[in-house]
């Protein structure tokens, strides 16, 4: 059962950030170190098809997200038309409308 409270903080936070940053949307990923996983916890300016997809992530994914659980290292991409290793998610970005990924 999900925890009103956290989810809540959450997207209150999240909400701050992006105000903070001028961005137009973003997500809160939480680690599940048992699982070692990443699930999507608060976002905000997603559909829910890029949800879906992102919804959990491991180490074994090959997505952004997936690199950073596996290396431990921030993952940033300027632009994801540019980057090869985006390659696979370039659909998905455009879909979705963003161009870079920190």
């Amino acid at each position: 059962m999900a925890d009103t409270k956290s989810d809540e903080g959450l997207g209150e936070i999240l909400a701050a950030i992006i105000d903070l940053i001028a961005a137009d949307k973003g997500n809160v990923q939480l680690l599940n170190p048992e699982r070692s996983t990443l699930t999507i916890e608060a976002q905000r300016g997603f559909g829910d098809d890029f949800v879906d997809l992102f919804r959990e992530v491991s180490a074994a994914d090959n997505s952004a997200c997936a690199r950073a659980l596996h290396t431990h290292e921030r993952i940033v991409i300027e632009d994801v038309n540019e980057d090869a290793s985006f390659a696979p998610f370039r659909q998905i970005a455009h879909d979705a409308g963003f161009r870079s990924f920190n």
